[in-house]
């Protein structure tokens, strides 16, 4: 145990936070690019190098908290040709990639246990939840970013449909990272923002619908 957190968790979850990160950050790039902006690609951010994407403390807060963010990618709105529009979408990449790489890690968790590889051997389990914790970092990331609180990827998602006389007060909207930082690290200091009931509800509909699937498939073969 380390601070409270069982070590074998903590490491299992580095990796797993390193490649949901940078596949969050990636997506938001390539839409963006997609749609008529360059800078992520001029900045170097249209990369799958882990390291260009990683923000110490959101990835600190994601190994802890369970919810982080990651360096935001650099998007100049005056080069879309509709900009809140666009931002919503490329906002609604990151998350939605996180919500498919889920899918994914947990549909190999799953085929890894049906054909029992979970207690084969202490190398094949970690093995195996690795693909769990990978599910649990995406969705917690996907989930976290879709909150409408700037700078969050929800609150220009939300803000497209706002009006315009709005849409710029709520977007440079300044208290915004605190509350988050709250919100997030609250109840590792015994303080109850209710982020665990907020985000928990969706991730395990979230998990009931992706094992459903799953499991209708993974029959067909076991």
């Amino acid at each position: 145990m380390l601070f409270g957190f069982d070590t074998n968790i903590l490491i299992l979850r580095i990796p797993a936070i390193l490649l949901a990160f940078t596949i969050h950050e990636f997506f938001h790039g390539y839409v963006a690019f997609c749609l008529g902006d360059n800078t992520a690609k001029w900045q170097g951010r249209l990369t799958l190098n882990p390291i260009k994407h990683l923000d110490p403390l959101g990835a600190i807060m994601l190994l802890l908290g369970g919810f982080g963010w990651a360096k935001a990618v650099p998007v100049n709105p005056y080069n879309l040709r509709h900009p809140k529009r666009d931002m919503a979408l490329i906002a609604l990449a990151g998350p939605v990639s996180n919500f498919v790489l889920a899918f994914f890690a947990l549909f190999i968790f799953m085929f890894l246990a049906a054909v029992g590889w979970l207690g084969a051997s202490t190398v094949s389990m970690y093995f195996v939840l690795f693909f769990f914790q990978l599910f649990v970092v995406n969705m917690g990331l996907g989930l976290f970013n879709l909150i409408p609180m700037p700078p969050l990827d929800g609150s220009k998602i939300l803000a497209a449909f706002l009006p315009h006389h709005l849409y710029w007060s709520y977007t440079n909207f300044r208290y915004g990272f605190p509350i988050l930082i709250l919100l997030v690290m609250g109840p590792q200091f015994g303080i109850n923002t209710g982020i665990n009931l907020i985000l928990g509800v969706p991730m395990d509909a979230f998990f009931r619908g992706y094992s459903f699937v799953i499991e209708r498939f993974l029959g067909l073969f076991f």
